[in-house]
């Protein structure tokens, strides 16, 4: 396996682990518990966004740039 390949399953993987720590948090009354559950999703996501910026990868394209 690449670097690439392994940057991706670890991308797919925090995205993933992001989704579910937001779908907690929205199924809890506003609070402390909710928020820890979002912004722990909004830090995986950075660290997700951090790594797809280091190895180029774009899983979604934002359609800012001509390809």
């Amino acid at each position: 396996m690449t670097s690439r390949e392994a940057a991706e399953q670890q991308v797919r993987a925090l995205h993933a682990e992001e989704e579910r720590e937001k779908a907690l948090a929205r199924e809890l009354p506003p609070g402390d518990e909710q928020d820890r559950h979002w912004m722990r999703g909004e830090r995986l996501s950075d660290e997700a966004w951090s790594i797809e910026e280091r190895y180029d990868l774009e899983p979604w394209p934002s359609g800012l740039w001509p390809a």
